[in-house]
Parts: structure tokens; sequence; C-alpha cells
């Protein structure tokens, strides 16, 4: 029988090593505190102490024991420099006031107490002399910059970011924290050993096991360069440093012993032809501690933490990985343009002007060539690198082993997340999981499209999540004809994921002629919309296409594209009705002054945008309702839609008939309306 120890136990337990790991945490950020406020610039500016303070209190990072460490610290400088005790205590002090008020300082705030503070300590401890001026402009400016510079390195720390990759913004913060705590541990020595030189050492070789021989190097000639400034160094150990982090980096193939092996080797060879003597530039037993500390450090933990690193931009996931994310989001892309020179040709075809079957039948032929392009080729698209470091931690979190994470965004705006977990040991139950931490790493709801899941002892499974639209969209129709075919077209689809589509389109005359005409012109902007054209090369074309037939093919476009991601509705008018809008209780009438297409060689397009929310409407008519309906067009609709439990299908139909009656059942053309209601999406 195996027992468990007491609830009580437990817990005392747990208390007591979150109590110990606090406990370490505070000294090691005391000892920061202390080594960084000691550094000052020779020997006339110290502007770090009072910035890592402040800095402190903004981010929340235990500020008290940090403000203390930075006032003991300050105190070894106090003989030369007493303003930068002065301000550090003043800074302290004033947030502390700040935090204890408002429990939160806020990183403006400190920002304006720290520039000043330090301004006035320098008119207090300084003479009026131009130098003395100068210098205490400068420390002021220093401290200012370095105040950013630790703030963006905290919150790094603190985890108040939203990627989970590190931008070279805060890689070069952090960086520069790391310099400052070898610039206050310079004098320090300890037997054979130099800390600062080693703790250096140590820095650019774990970078060239992260990243590569540039990377190595560039790291190493920037310590060598923080080192140079305490004035215990010669020049020499900044390319001694550089050599170090290149070889370590020329041989990270061979893991951690390759990489000290690298650095040893480089140290010897600047020893004895770079320099030309026995002189050991850098310390054989610096070298030495940092390659054991190196070799000592958990695999797990570096790998964890070179995850976060991207000095070089390097991919983590494979070019066939890549390629296959690539693959699946454009093969739509490519069949639609297929579609479209097809149905292109098909409106050519019909044409009695000389020329133009053989332009449709090299459309036609475009259309087959396409068609094979879309199960032969790839178009690339964007790759959302950013986020692919935030969904693979939020996965990690979640307890997943992650292989590989793909985000792109595709047509319309929509972002695709494909992604491959290792070690899959579940048959069920993770799906709820998986897609709550791919939405919070991707910072939008996401939705399973599709899955490749062995189960149970398989050895990988892949999932394709695609962002679901905040809105949607509920559109009811109807139509009359005046004779046996309506010459009104209505097209109400959506366009991939993040975008849905309201056409009406009217074709001038009545019969078949005039549908012929609408219908074409419907569905080639649908299809032109899927190609992902823009909006001026689609009209300009479809006016062209109408103008190379020679006929009299004109036609109205009232067109509406409603933006299911970002509630955005954009109308598109060519000759059309009235189109009326209800946002937020409240109505407006838009109205087109242009002539239809297929008139004028340029064609005239009336554009607007508006913002569209859950339960606004749209209700778009042809010129048949518009017409009878006259002056009371708008009170009629805003009457009808008045009720909210009213549907899409039955206001339409309500309309129409209004319409019928205004005319007394005579009706003089073809009506079609359409009402579309907007809603929240169902998550």
């Amino acid at each position: 029988m195996i027992r468990s120890k007491p609830v009580a136990q437990r817990v005392s337990g747990i208390w007591a090593r979150i109590h110990k790991e606090r406990i370490a945490a505070a000294a090691l950020l005391f000892a920061a505190a202390l080594l960084i406020s000691r550094v000052s610039v020779f020997g006339q500016i110290a502007p770090l102490g009072p910035a890592f303070a402040a800095a402190a209190f903004a981010v929340g990072m235990e500020p008290y024991i940090i403000g203390a460490g930075c006032i003991i610290g300050s105190l070894t400088l106090v003989s030369a420099l007493p303003g930068a005790l002065a301000a550090t205590l003043a800074v302290v002090c004033t947030g502390g006031l700040l935090r204890w008020k408002k429990r939160n300082a806020g990183a403006k705030r400190m920002f304006v107490l720290l520039v000043g503070v330090t301004a006035v300590t320098q008119l207090v401890f300084r003479t009026m002399l131009t130098y003395d001026l100068i210098m205490g402009l400068l420390e002021t400016s220093c401290a200012a910059v370095m105040y950013l510079v630790f703030y963006t390195a905290g919150a790094v720390a603190r985890g108040k970011r939203r990627k989970g990759v590190l931008s070279e913004e805060e890689l070069v913060c952090l960086a520069l924290t790391l310099c400052t705590l070898l610039l206050g541990a310079a004098p320090l020595r300890v037997a054979w050993f130099w800390p600062t030189s080693a703790l250096a050492v140590l820095i650019t070789l774990a970078c060239a096991y992260w990243g590569s021989p540039g990377t190595g190097a560039a790291v190493g000639l920037a310590c060598g360069l923080a080192v140079s400034l305490t004035g215990q160094v010669n020049v020499l150990f900044i390319g001694n440093m550089g050599a170090i982090g290149l070889v370590a980096g020329l041989l990270r193939r061979y893991k951690k012993p390759g990489i000290v092996a690298g650095a040893v080797l480089a140290n010897a060879l600047v020893t004895l032809y770079a320099n030309g003597s026995s002189f050991v530039v850098i310390s054989f037993a610096d070298v030495a501690l940092a390659g054991i500390l190196l070799l000592l450090l958990p695999r797990a933990y570096l790998d964890a933490v070179g995850k976060n690193i991207d000095f070089m931009l390097q991919r983590e996931a494979s070019e066939r990985h890549y390629l296959e994310a690539v693959r699946t989001s454009v093969t739509e892309h490519l069949h639609a343009i297929a579609e479209l020179f097809a149905r292109m040709g098909k409106t050519l075809a019909g044409s009695r002007r000389a020329g133009t079957e053989v332009i449709a039948g090299q459309m036609e032929g475009a259309s087959r060539m396409m068609g094979l392009m879309a199960r032969s080729f790839d178009v690339q698209v964007r790759i959302e690198k950013d986020l692919e470091g935030s969904v693979r931690t939020r996965l990690e979190t979640e307890g997943f082993r992650v292989r590989e994470v793909v985000v792109a965004q595709k047509m319309f705006g929509a972002l695709r997340v494909q992604i491959s977990l290792a070690g899959c040991t579940m048959r069920s139950g993770c799906d709820g999981r998986v897609t709550r931490a791919v939405s919070l790493g991707a910072m939008a709801p996401m939705r399973i499209a599709a899955r490749s899941c062995p189960g149970a002892g398989g050895k990988a499974c892949t999932l394709t999540l695609e962002e679901l639209p905040m809105l949607a969209v509920q559109t009811g129709k109807v139509q009359s004809a005046l004779g046996e075919v309506s010459g009104d077209s209505v097209a109400c689809t959506k366009l991939g994921t993040g975008k849905y589509m309201v056409c009406i389109s009217d074709g001038m005359g009545s019969g078949k002629l005039a549908h012929a005409q609408s219908a074409a012109t419907v569905e080639l902007l649908e299809k032109y919309f899927r190609a992902g054209l823009d909006k001026g090369t689609i009209f300009k074309s479809l006016n062209q296409l109408m103008l190379l037939r020679g006929e009299e093919t004109f036609s109205t476009v009232d067109l509406c594209l409603i933006d299911l991601l970002q509630g955005k509705a954009e109308f598109i008018k060519i000759g059309a009705a009235p189109t009326l809008v209800r946002r937020s209780g409240e109505y407006e009438c838009l109205y087109a002054s242009t002539l239809p297409m297929g008139i004028l060689d340029q064609v005239s397009i009336q554009s607007t945008t508006r913002t569209v929310a859950h339960d606004d409407a749209i209700v778009m008519m042809s010129d048949g309702v518009s017409d009878a309906l006259g002056d009371g067009m708008q009170d009629v609709i805003e009457f009808i839609l008045a009720s909210k439990h009213l549907k899409p299908g039955k206001a339409a139909r309500m309309i129409r008939e209004a319409a019928a009656a205004v005319a007394e059942g005579e009706e003089r053309d073809d009506m079609t309306v359409v009402v579309a209601r907007v809603v929240k999406n169902a998550v």
C-alpha cells in the first residue's frame, strides 16, 4: 500500500519551496543591482544605478530589493560621484511612494521622474562651468537611454510580452544589460580566475551554441568591447573574444564538447600567432571555467532558452514542411484563376463580333494552363514568423511536444496554423487544449479544420487550424420577373474564410438577354475576387470584356464586401439602386450617380466603407423596387426592419410585397431584394 503525505505537510513543503526560490531570485537581483550601480564611465558619470532602480519600479520586478542594491552600490561611488547616490535615493523613495499610492508606478511616470531627478542632482552637485554642464547633460541623457534598455530587458524577464520569439530590440537590450553586469564585476578577481572574463566567454559560447559562427563572432566582439571599457585589458582582448566565438560556432555541430574545444583552440591560436609571444590575452583558466559551466548546463535548458532566440533568422522548420503549407494555401487560388479564365472565354464565345472567338479560345487555353499550374506549382504566401514562436510556447506550456509550427496568412487575411506534435499519447480530449493554446498564441479564435492523428502510441499528430471570423452573415433574397425570366442576378457567397460577398446586377432590358448579361457580370465578379485581384483591375477588365463583345451589353453592379475578421463592409456601386444600411439602430441610405458598365471606355465606381457589428442590417435592391417605393422607400424599410426577431428572408419578402402594393400589382420592372444581417459568429 502506498501512503501519501498528509495534505498539511504537502502544502507546507510547497510553500517552503516557493519561499526558497523567491529568496534565491531576490538575492540574484540584489547582486545584479549592486554590480550595475557600481559602474562609472571614466570616473565622471554613473547613470546606471538610478536608471536600473527606476526600471525595476516601472516593471514591478522586486523594486525594493533592486532599489536597496542600487543604493548600496552607489555608496561605493559616493567619494567621487555623490550625485549618483542622491539620484538613486530620490528615485527609490519617490518610486516607493508612487507604488504605495497607485500600486503601479507606471513606465511614463518613472521615466519623467528619473530625468527630472538626475537633472536636479547634476545642478546641485556640479559647478556651473561649461565642462560640468556638458557632463551633467551627458549623464542625464545616458540615464534616460539606459532606463529604456533596462525596462525592455525587465519586461522580457517578467514575461510581459506577447510574442514567443525575441525581437532584435529585445535581444540588444538583454545583451546591453549583461554587459553592464560585466562592467560592474570587472574589478573582482578570485585566485587564478577573473569572473568577468569567464562570464564573457560563457555568454559567447552559449550564443555560438544557439546561433552560428557569425553569431558567436558578433557576440564575442560585443562582450570584448564591453570588458575593454573597464580599462583592465588591452585591445587584443576584443579580437580574441571574436576568434573564440567564430571557432566555437564552426564546431557547433559537435555539440557542447566541440564548442568548448573550439574556444580553447582559438585562445591558443591567438596567443601563439596573433600575439607573437607566450603572453596570454585571455587566461586559459577563465576559458576552462566557462567551458566547464557550459558542459554542466543541462542541454534541455539550453534548448529551451535557444528556442526564443533567432539571431540569424534561421528557420527551425524544414523546407519540405513549409512547401507543404504553401501548397495547401494557394491551390484554391490557382483553381479560382483557372475558373475565371474559363468563364471569361465563355462570355466572349457567344459574341458575333469578329475576332472574339479567337480570344475566347485563348482564354480557355489559359484556363487549362492555370489548372495545370495548380497541380504543379506553388505561390508564396506570407508566413507569420513572430506568431509561430508564440504558438509553440503556448502549446509547450500545455504539455505538448511540438515538432513543427507554421503560421501563414491565407487569401482574404485569415490565418492558417499547421502544427506537428510528437509522441501523441491521447486518442481524444486534446482538441480543446490544442485549440485554446493556438488561439492564445495566434491572438485570434481558431478552429480545427483538418487532422491526421494516429492516437496513442503514434509517432506524430498533424493538425491544421483556421481562423474563426468574429462575424457571420445571414441573408435572405427574393426575386420576381416582369417576363418569363428576370433580368436581375444575385450572388450571396462566402469568399474564403474572411469575406462575404453580396452582389446584385441588373441587365439592361428584360428577358433572357438581360439575364445573360447580369448573370455573367455576377459570376465573373465572384471569380475575380476569388482569384485575389484588386478591385481596380477587376472592374476595368470586366468593363473591357463588355465593350469587346460589341453589343449593347450594359449592366449595373451593386456590390457589398463584408470583412468578417475586421468588421468592415465596403459598398461598391456602378449605376445601381440605393442601399439602406442599419448600424447601431441608425439608418443610412447610400446612392450611386454613375453609369452602368459597358457604356464608356473608362468605368467609374463609387466605393464607401462602413464599420459593421452584431445585429446590423444591409438592404440591397434593384431599381424595380426602389422606383416603386419612391420617396417613402426608407420609411417603409425602417418599419419592416423594426422587429428584431424578423428573419432576413421574411424581411426581403415583405419589402418586395410593399413595393408591389405601391405599384398596385402592376410591376413595371424586375424586382430583387436582398437583406443581409450581420451576427456574431458562434465560437
